[in-house]
């Protein structure tokens, strides 16, 4: 049975940035990110923007504990408040070529 691990609570960084390299270790054109500059996205330090606990971000893992997919969703509280709006993005998502996986982490 495939299982949705959030980062941080039962999946690691390390789980989130191994994906795309898993997906793509074919692929001669792609270059992997540096996973350092991924993290500071997620980092109040780093990102004067961010404010811890407006993001989460997932790894899918199939049934032999292989992570296939990946996916993070965000909430700019601030800019919604402003405008009064409800409004999320999402980023980050990588998927084996598999659309029921991929809808997996939609859900």
């Amino acid at each position: 049975m495939r299982q949705i691990k959030e980062v941080g609570v039962t999946a690691s960084w390390r789980d989130f940035h191994r994906v795309p390299h898993d997906i793509y270790q074919n692929d001669p054109h792609w270059i992997a990110p540096l996973e350092s500059d991924i993290e500071k996205v997620f980092s109040a330090q780093s990102n004067k923007t961010y404010v811890p606990g407006m993001a989460k971000l997932w790894v899918l893992f199939d049934e032999q504990g292989k992570g296939i997919g990946r996916i993070a969703a965000f909430i700019d509280a601030q800019r919604n408040e402003k405008k009064g709006t409800k409004l999320g993005g999402i980023g980050f998502f990588e998927c084996v070529n598999d659309p029921t996986a991929a809808a997996e982490l939609f859900q």
